[in-house]
C-alpha cells in the first residue's frame, strides 16, 4: 500500500536470479532481486505475438516477507510485485554522488497466469494459543438461528463470538525468526 503522493507500482515478470537475502546490522532481513518485465504485443502482420524491449526492475523486500521470498522464489519464477518507487542516493568510492531507483515491495506473490503453485502457510507464532479470536470460525447467523425474524433485528448466535474473559489481556509473545544460520 502506498501513501498519498507516493509513486505506487504493480508489475509482473520473471526473476533474473535467485533472491539475495542479507541482514542489516540490527538483524532486519532484506531480500533483493530483479524482475525482468517483457511486454508482448499482438502483431497483425505476423499474426502472432512479438516481444518488446525488456525492462529490469530492481526490488527490495524487508522483514518476514524477505525471508519468505528468499526461501520460496528462484530464478525464472513469474511473480507479481506491488510496492512504491524509492530513489536511493549514495557516494561511490571515487566521491561521486550516485542515485538509482528501486521498487520497495509491500507484497510479492506468484503470478498464476501460466503456472500453478502450492502455498505453505507459515505458523502464526504471534497469537497466544488461548486467543479465541484467532481460532474462531466465522459464523453467518440466519434470522431463524437468532429469533430475529420476530423482532426485525439480527443478533449473532451465542456461539459465534469468543466468550469474554475475566482475565486481563496479555501481550503477545515475541516473534521468533528463522535465519539462514539457525535453519
Amino acid at each position: 500500500m502506498t501513501s498519498f503522493g507516493e509513486m505506487g507500482l504493480t508489475t509482473t515478470g520473471r526473476l533474473t536470479s535467485d533472491p539475495e537475502l542479507r541482514f542489516t546490522t540490527n538483524g532486519t532481513p532484506v531480500a533483493s532481486f530483479t524482475v525482468a518485465c517483457n511486454p508482448r504485443r499482438w502483431d497483425r502482420e505476423s499474426n502472432g505475438y512479438r516481444d518488446g524491449d525488456p525492462s529490469f526492475v530492481p526490488v527490495q523486500v524487508w522483514r518476514d516477507a524477505a525471508e519468505h521470498v528468499a526461501e520460496s522464489l528462484r530464478q525464472g519464477d513469474r511473480v507479481i510485485v506491488m510496492g512504491r518507487w524509492a530513489q536511493e542516493h549514495w557516494t561511490d568510492d571515487q566521491g561521486e554522488k550516485r542515485s538509482a531507483w528501486r521498487l520497495t515491495a509491500s507484497a510479492v506473490g506468484p503470478d498464476l497466469t501460466f503456472d500453478t503453485w502450492k502455498i505453505h502457510k507459515s505458523a502464526r507464532d504471534d497469537v497466544p494459543p488461548d486467543d479465541a479470536w484467532a481460532t474462531a470460525s466465522p459464523v453467518r447467523p440466519t434470522p431463524a438461528d437468532s429469533g430475529a425474524a420476530d423482532s426485525g433485528t439480527e443478533t449473532a448466535p451465542a456461539d459465534s463470538a469468543p466468550a469474554a474473559s475475566s482475565k486481563p489481556k496479555t501481550a503477545a509473545k515475541p516473534r521468533t525468526r528463522k535465519t539462514a544460520k539457525s535453519a
